[in-house]
């Protein structure tokens, strides 16, 4: 799946990520970091307004679907 990642800060535009169920959210960051150059020790990822502190989580235990909004902060 393919999902649209806002940045909150405004730093980048828009960029797309893809996801599978079974990527843990360390997968999907080390993604972003060789897309985007924003390291994943900076990167904080917030999936309908609920900010995901785990990296070990996958994208299904986070509960991304289709329809979800992710947006991306860079600390």
């Amino acid at each position: 799946m393919k999902f649209v990642v806002k940045v909150l800060n405004g730093s980048c535009p828009p960029f797309e990520v893809k996801m599978d169920n079974k990527d843990t959210m360390l997968q999907v960051k080390n993604r972003i970091q060789k897309s985007q150059y924003i390291p994943v020790a900076r990167q904080i990822i917030v999936v309908d307004g609920v900010v995901i502190l785990r990296n070990d989580l996958t994208v299904k235990q986070c509960g991304i679907v289709g329809n979800s909004r992710i947006q991306l902060d860079i600390s």
